[in-house]
Formats: structure tokens, C-alpha cells, sequence
């Protein structure tokens, strides 16, 4: 987990010293590939599991996550997964594909 000041629109919401937490950086795309990594390597050394439950940026993490293991990979479900339940998730970030909706990610 990442300590992660809150983003811009939000900051008024919260006082200076506040720090939150998140699983990868969005404006770092690397950083969202390794965390792919490490939660695929978390799913196959502790699995298998039935389903994900998740909510807000775990849910758009474990979409992101499930959508490309599923193009890259013959079999279906990943680590056992058979399902998914998301609250409040976001789309699931493609990291090619990351770039047309972050351009700042070009370097």
C-alpha cells in the first residue's frame, strides 16, 4: 500500500497533515503494473479463491486485474476465480490502453 495525499478535488475535504491509502499510484503507470503483479503472485500463492468482493479502488484494481489476465491467459478465472461483486468501482484501466486517458503517463 501506497501513502497517498488526497487528489486536488478533494483536498479541501481534508486537513494538510491527512495521508490515505492506495494500492497503486494513478499517475504511475509502473506502479500500477507492479501491484498487478504482486496481486496476481498473492492470488496464486494463497488461492484459490471463489470470488472477489471489493469496494472503490480495490474493486477498479481487481476489474483492472481480472480483464487482463483474462485476454492474456487460455483458461478462464484467475486462481480459481469464478465471480466478482464490485461497490463503487471505477472502470478497470487497461495500462496500454492507460495512456490515451492519462497522457501525462507519456514519457
Amino acid at each position: 500500500m501506497l501513502t497517498k495525499s488526497a487528489d486536488l478535488e478533494l483536498a479541501p475535504y481534508f486537513p494538510d497533515e491527512d495521508e490515505g491509502y492506495a494500492y497503486f499510484n494513478p499517475s504511475d503507470p509502473k506502479s500500477l503494473t507492479t501491484t498487478l503483479d504482486n496481486l496476481e503472485a498473492f492470488i496464486l500463492s494463497e488461492g484459490p479463491f471463489d470470488a472477489i468482493l471489493a469496494f472503490s479502488h480495490g474493486a477498479q484494481l481487481a476489474a483492472t486485474y481480472l480483464v487482463e489476465r483474462g485476454k492474456s491467459r487460455s483458461s478462464p478465472g484467475a486462481g480459481g476465480i469464478q465471480f466478482a461483486i464490485f461497490f463503487s468501482g471505477e472502470f478497470h484501466i487497461r495500462p496500454p490502453l492507460a495512456l490515451e486517458f492519462w497522457p501525462q503517463w507519456r514519457r
